[in-house]
């Protein structure tokens, strides 16, 4: 196994200096308040009587002043930051963005995981996705595809106010039949893997995650990759005057397996990692890394337009939320990217579907 070695570039004397220099002008307050409380007590305290008919004023007539226009939009500004931070915080769950009030979005992604902190709401979440086919070969656009699909199962198990940690389960794949490769391996039968999930929030619109799914393979005859990411996702109020939809996010990284099958745009590779897999083409057989990444348009909490770039498709998507006692995620796409990681556009005639079926517990 052939691996490339990168390095760290190290922190500097000076960054750490102003590091801690920061920390302790943080905490003076702190310290003269603690000194302060130490030292003063009611004994220090002169008391004096006052004269209130010489404090009070001679003239009680209210006067009034005109302000400025410059003063008048100051006074503005600060409301309107006000407004600002009542704003709604973002979370994930799975591949949909959630809100810190406790409601589930509709998906920003297709197959690509996003980096906003897993929410408190719901810690399970079922999913199944699956397309077309990569090649229609004249079929039909809406030709089935034999039933094949990619089932997960997510579960929060851990969770404080800032990140969360969790496990993930994949079962590839849900097809069984001689028809379609992997098929006669039997349902439910081929594919089962398990992986984990890290989140972070880092603002109340943005955070960070890294996880793998597929990750430990149980079976030999799966063709799935191991799918190691690490994602960061950014989300922007368009209407920021009120901090309201249209919603923009912007969720990009880096991720191995089948999200680095462009073999033109790979960041690094462990060639022969699963040399001894069967059954299996040389995407899942090395273990690289590639760029990826997804924009996602929400006009409401329930509605979301999206393009996503995995490496192996460009979708272009919409999903809707649909509360029928759970929330549930409905997504439809079109690829139109040549398979293989080509960065080829397909002919129109060509183009096929892909979906995505989500439930929050």
């Amino acid at each position: 196994m052939k691996t490339q070695k990168y390095m760290m570039s190290s922190i500097s004397i000076t960054s750490i200096f102003f590091f801690f220099l920061f920390l302790i002008l943080e905490n003076i307050s702190l310290f003269a308040d603690e000194f302060l409380e130490k030292k003063l007590s009611t004994e220090d305290i002169k008391w004096e009587k006052i004269d209130a008919v010489k404090l009070r004023s001679k003239d009680n007539t209210i006067k009034w002043k005109n302000i400025s226009k410059e003063y008048e939009n100051k006074i503005q500004q600060r409301i309107t930051n006000a407004e600002v931070k009542q704003s709604l915080s973002l979370y994930s769950q799975n591949r949909s963005i959630a809100f810190s009030d406790g409601s589930i979005g509709p998906d920003i992604g297709w197959k690509l995981p996003n980096g906003f902190k897993w929410n408190d709401a719901y810690s399970f979440d079922l999913s199944a996705r699956g397309f077309s086919g990569q090649v229609r070969n004249g079929k039909p656009f809406l030709h089935w595809n034999g039933g094949d699909a990619t089932a997960q199962a997510h579960w929060k198990t851990f969770a404080n106010k800032d990140s969360s940690f969790g496990l993930n389960g994949s079962i590839r794949s849900l097809y069984k039949g001689s028809k379609y490769s992997g098929g006669e391996t039997g349902q439910f039968e081929e594919g089962l893997s398990l992986g984990f999930r890290y989140d972070r929030k880092l603002s109340k619109q943005s955070g960070f995650a890294i996880g793998g799914e597929q990750l430990i393979q149980l079976d030999h005859k799966t063709d799935t990759g191991r799918n190691i990411y690490l994602m960061k996702s950014k989300g922007i109020w368009l209407n920021n005057k009120k901090n309201d939809f249209p919603l923009l996010v912007i969720n990009g990284g880096i991720a191995s397996g089948r999200f680095a099958s462009n073999e033109n745009i790979r960041l690094f590779c462990f060639e022969d990692f699963d040399k001894e897999r069967s059954y299996s083409s040389r995407i899942d057989k090395d273990l690289c890394f590639g760029p990826v990444g997804s924009i996602s348009l929400l006009p409401n909490k329930s509605l979301s337009f999206f393009t996503e770039y995995n490496s192996d498709q460009l979708v272009l998507a919409a999903s809707k939320e649909v509360s029928i006692i759970r929330p549930f995620r409905l997504t439809l796409g079109v690829n139109i990217l040549e398979p293989g990681g080509s960065a080829k556009i397909k002919d129109k005639e060509e183009f096929n579907w892909v979906f995505r079926l989500s439930t929050a517990f």
